[in-house]
C-alpha cells in the first residue's frame, strides 16, 4: 500500500492540483525538509523546479507566514541568485517554484572531482560572494549556504533557496509555542556549514552566511572540510563552536596566502572578527585579484604584491621602505623654485611587449635620476608618480595638480632589436601647453646619451643653467651591466621572495661586469633588506645588506641612495650610528620625502621631536604618497598620540578603504585608546593581506575583550606558521604579553632578538609592549636593545 507521504503519492497529488499550470515530469531528489520535482510550466513551456515541504515539516509551520517570507525572497533578482517564481499550497503542502538550472550542484562536483583547480575555486567563491552581497544589502540572510545549494552552470555559480531557511524559521516560530523546529526533529541549517552562533541557537545575521562561505572556501581550496574528521552532527556543531580549523595547507595548490587569510578570517568564531557581509567579501576578493594581476604596475603592486607574498608583515617600517625605496635620488635640492618642479610619469611601453616593460620603466627611472642631479629642480617622488601608470581618465594638468608640481614629463619607449625610439614631452601644468618635446631614434648603446639629453633639455626648458661639467649620466657605461640592473629593478618591484632573489642575482651579475656600479651595490643592499623580516631572518640577510651598502658609500660617499641604505644598516649599530647616519642622509637629500621618512622613523626612539619634524615635512612635500601618511600616523602611535593617528587614518580609509596598512594602523590606535571591539574589526580587515600583523592585533584585541580562548587560538595559528616559514617572533610575544602571559612573551621576544628582528628598534616606545614593562626581564632586554 502506497504511503500518502511517498514521493509517488505527493507527485500524483501535486499533478492533480497544479495540472492547469504545471506538468510534473520526475522527482529530482530531496531530503528531510522538502521534495524536489522537475516540471514544465504549461503556459511558458519552460522547465521549472517545484520544491514541496515535507508533510512532517509542513505540520509545524504557519503557511501564511511561510508564504509571506517567500514573497520577500522572490524580490532577489541577481545573476548569481536563483529566483523564486511563485509559491502556494498544493496537496495541503507549502511549495515554491524556481527556474530549472541545467547543471550540477557544487556537492556533485566535489563528489565527482574533489580536486578543484585554484582558478575554478576562486571563480565559484566570487560568484557566491556576489550573491550574498546582493541579498545582504536587501536585508536577506540565507542561513543555509552549503554546496547542495550552489549550482554550477554555464561557467558560473548560482545560489538557490535564498530566504527559505528564514521562512521556515519565522513560520515555525509563529506556529509553535517553543519557537523552534525541534518538535519535528529538524534543525534550520546544515551542521557541517553552521556558524557558531547559529549552532548555539543565537540570533544570526549576514556574518553567519560569511562563516558558511568560509567553510565552503576552505573545502574548495584544500580539498577537505575544516572539520572533516567529525562524523556526527553533534561533533560538527561542537567543532564550529569551540575548535579552530587546522591551518590551510596550500602547498602545490596555487592558492595565495592572502586568499587563505581571508578564508580563515571568515571562519573566526566571533562574528565581529569576520568580514561583515557579502559585500566585504567581494571587496576583499577584488583587492586580492588586483594584487595578483597587477605585478607589472608599480603604482600599487609595489605594496600590494608585497603584502600578499607568502611571508610578509614582519615589520611595518620595512614594508614601507620596500615601497618607497624604488627611487631615492642621488641628490635633492632644498632651494628649488616651486615653478621648477617636475614629475616623471612612467614612460609607455609601445607595443605592450611584456618582455620590454622593464626597459621602459627603467628609462623613466634613469631620466628621473638624472633630473634629481640638477640643482634647483624639485622632483616628485617615484611612488606618487608611478601611481598614475596606465592612467587614462586624468589629463596632464590634473595629474600635475595632484602631484603638486609645475610641469609633467611623459614619454614613450620602443625597443626593437638593437634600436630604440624614445619620445618625450614636457607639459606646463598651469596652461596645459607643451613646453618641450622631442623624439630620439638611436642604437640601444646610445641609451645613456639619450637619457642625459632629455634631462638637459628639461633643464633648459625650465630655464635652469647647466654646465658641461654637470654629470647627469647613469652610474655605468657598461650597457650589459645596465641592462642587468634594470632587469633586477623590475624583478625587485614584484616583492615576492622569488622576485627579490632573482633581483639579487641580477645585481650581482651587473656588479661582476662593473664592480664600481654604485646603483647596483645600493640596490643589492635594498634587495637583502627586503628579504629580511619578510622571507628570511634578519640575522641572515642584514649582514649582506650592510656589506653592499658600505661598498656603495665607499664608491660615492655623497650618494643619497647609498646613504639611505647605510641608514638602515646603521640601526644595527646603535643610537649614535643611527642618529649620525640619519642626519647625513637628510643633509644629502633635504627635500626628498623618502630620505626624510626613513630618517625620521629611524631616530624616533632617540629624538622624537626631530623625527616628527622630518616626517611632517615628508608628507608636505609628497601629499599623495600613502606611505608618508601611514608613516606619520604610526609615529603618532609610537609617541602616545593615538587620537591624532586615528583621525589621520580614518581620513585615509575614507579615501582608500582597500589600503590594508591604514586598517592596521587604526587597529593599533584603537587598542591604545582601549576600544578593542572596534580594533578587532580593523585588524580583521588588515589580516586579509597582512596576515601576521593582523593576527597578532586580533589576538591582542581578544585579550582586551576578555576572550582568552579566542586569543590563544589565534596565537596557536601563528606558532604553527613558524614551523612552515619565517614569522617575526615579536608579533607572537606581543600577543602573549597582552594576555598576561609574561613567560611565553619573553620566550618569543628572545627568539625575535636572536633573529635580529628589525621591529625591535622601537621596543622602548612601542605601546604594544606596555603590558610587559614592569617585568624585570623585559626591562633588562629593553635597556640592552636601546643602547
Amino acid at each position: 500500500m502506497t504511503s500518502p507521504t511517498s514521493p509517488e503519492n505527493i507527485a500524483q497529488r501535486l499533478q492533480a492540483e497544479l495540472a492547469s499550470a504545471y506538468r510534473i515530469e520526475r522527482e529530482l531528489g530531496g531530503g528531510g525538509m522538502s521534495r524536489v520535482f522537475l516540471a514544465t510550466d504549461c503556459v511558458l513551456n519552460r522547465p521549472v523546479v517545484i520544491k514541496v515541504l515535507s508533510p512532517q515539516l509542513a505540520a509545524g509551520i504557519s503557511t501564511e507566514r511561510f508564504a509571506r517570507e517567500v514573497r520577500v525572497a522572490s524580490n532577489l533578482q541577481q545573476a548569481n541568485i536563483v529566483p523564486v517564481f511563485a509559491s502556494g499550497i498544493a496537496a495541503g503542502l507549502p511549495f515554491y517554484t524556481m527556474p530549472y538550472v541545467d547543471g550540477l550542484s557544487l556537492r556533485s562536483r566535489l563528489h565527482s572531482r574533489p580536486d578543484v583547480p585554484a582558478q575554478e575555486a576562486t571563480a565559484i567563491l566570487n560568484d557566491v560572494a556576489r550573491a550574498l552581497a546582493f541579498a545582504h544589502e536587501r536585508g536577506v540572510v540565507h542561513r543555509d549556504i552549503k554546496p547542495e545549494n550552489i549550482l554550477l552552470s554555464g561557467g558560473a555559480a548560482v545560489v538557490t533557496d535564498f530566504g527559505i531557511a528564514k521562512a521556515l524559521s519565522e513560520s515555525t516560530a509563529s506556529a509553535s509555542t517553543s519557537g523552534t523546529l525541534t518538535e519535528v526533529g529538524t534543525a534550520i541549517g546544515t551542521p557541517a556549514y553552521m556558524s557558531p552562533e547559529q549552532a548555539s541557537g543565537d540570533e544570526v545575521d549576514a556574518r553567519s552566511d560569511v562563516y558558511a562561505w568560509g567553510v565552503i572556501a576552505y573545502e574548495l581550496l584544500t580539498g577537505r572540510h575544516p572539520f572533516a574528521d567529525r562524523s556526527t552532527s553533534a561533533a560538527l556543531i561542537r567543532a564550529h563552536i569551540a575548535e579552530t580549523p587546522p591551518a590551510m595547507d596550500l602547498q602545490n595548490r596555487g592558492i595565495s596566502p592572502a586568499l587563505a587569510a581571508l578564508v580563515m578570517g571568515a571562519l573566526q568564531k566571533d562574528p565581529v572578527a569576520r568580514p561583515a557581509s557579502g559585500r566585504e567579501l567581494c571587496s576583499a576578493l577584488a583587492r586580492l585579484s588586483t594584487s595578483e594581476t597587477a605585478t607589472q604596475s608599480r603604482s600599487r603592486s609595489i605594496l600590494i604584491v608585497a603584502l600578499t607574498a607568502t611571508a610578509l608583515l614582519a615589520a611595518f617600517f620595512w614594508v614601507l621602505l620596500r615601497a618607497n625605496s624604488s627611487r631615492i635620488p642621488v641628490t635633492a635640492r632644498a632651494d628649488a623654485d616651486p615653478a621648477k618642479s617636475v614629475a616623471v610619469l612612467p614612460f609607455v611601453n609601445v607595443g605592450n611587449n611584456p618582455e620590454q616593460e622593464y626597459f621602459s620603466d627603467g628609462v623613466s627611472d634613469e631620466i628621473a635620476d638624472a633630473l634629481a642631479r640638477i640643482p634647483k629642480l624639485r622632483l616628485a617622488s617615484r611612488t606618487s608618480s608611478f601611481a598614475f601608470k596606465g592612467q587614462t581618465t586624468l589629463d596632464a594638468r590634473q595629474i600635475a595638480q595632484k602631484l603638486n608640481v609645475a610641469s609633467l614629463l611623459e614619454g614613450q619607449v620602443l625597443r626593437s632589436g638593437s634600436r630604440i625610439r624614445v619620445s618625450a614631452q614636457l607639459t606646463d601644468a598651469g596652461t596645459g601647453h607643451v613646453i618641450w618635446h622631442d623624439r630620439y631614434e638611436r642604437d640601444v648603446r646610445d641609451v645613456f646619451a639619450v637619457q642625459e639629453e632629455i634631462a638637459r633639455s628639461i633643464a633648459s626648458a625650465l630655464q635652469i643653467s647647466l654646465s658641461s661639467a654637470d654629470n647627469l649620466r647613469a652610474g655605468t657605461t657598461n650597457l650589459e651591466a645596465h641592462d642587468l640592473y634594470l632587469r633586477g629593478r623590475f624583478e625587485h618591484d614584484k616583492f615576492t621572495e622569488r622576485g627579490l632573489r632573482r633581483a639579487i642575482t641580477l645585481y650581482d651579475s651587473a656588479i661582476r661586469l662593473d664592480p664600481n656600479y654604485v646603483a647596483a651595490h645600493t640596490w643589492l643592499a635594498f634587495g637583502w633588506f627586503n628579504l629580511a623580516d619578510d622571507f628570511v631572518a634578519p640575522v641572515e640577510a642584514l649582514p649582506k645588506a650592510y656589506a653592499a651598502a658600505r661598498k656603495a658609500v665607499s664608491l660615492d660617499p655623497r650618494n643619497a641612495g647609498a646613504n639611505v641604505a647605510m641608514l638602515l644598516a646603521a640601526q644595527r649599530q646603535g643610537r649614535d650610528a643611527t642618529v649620525n647616519q640619519a642626519n647625513l642622509a637628510v643633509n644629502l637629500a633635504p627635500s626628498d620625502p623618502a630620505a626624510l621618512m626613513f630618517a625620521g622613523f629611524a631616530i624616533l626612539a632617540y629624538d622624537a621631536a626631530q623625527g616628527l619634524e622630518w616626517e611632517k615635512k615628508a608628507t608636505m612635500l609628497d601629499p599623495q604618497n600613502p606611505f608618508a601618511q601611514f608613516f606619520l600616523a604610526w609615529m603618532y602611535i609610537l609617541t602616545d598620540a593615538p587620537g591624532s593617528a586615528l583621525a589621520l587614518l580614518q581620513t585615509r580609509i575614507e579615501a582608500d578603504p582597500a589600503y590594508p596598512l591604514n586598517h592596521l594602523g587604526a587597529g593599533h590606535a584603537l587598542i591604545q585608546l582601549r576600544r578593542p571591539r572596534e580594533a578587532l574589526a580593523e585588524f580583521r580587515m588588515a589580516s586579509t593581506t597582512l596576515r601576521d600583523a593582523g593576527l597578532s592585533g586580533m589576538a591582542r584585541a581578544y585579550a582586551l575583550l576578555g576572550k582568552r580562548d579566542s586569543a590563544l587560538a589565534i596565537i596557536r595559528v601563528m606558532e604553527a606558521d613558524t614551523r612552515k616559514r619565517y614569522v617575526s617572533k615579536d608579533y607572537i610575544g606581543m600577543a602573549y604579553g597582552q594576555l598576561g602571559m609574561p613567560d611565553q612573551a619573553m620566550r618569543w621576544l628572545n627568539e625575535a632578538v636572536k633573529d635580529e628582528s628589525s621591529y625591535l628598534t622601537w621596543i622602548s616606545i612601542d605601546p604594544a609592549w606596555d603590558s610587559m614593562r614592569k617585568d624585570p626581564r623585559f626591562s633588562a632586554l629593553e635597556k640592552k636593545l636601546s643602547r
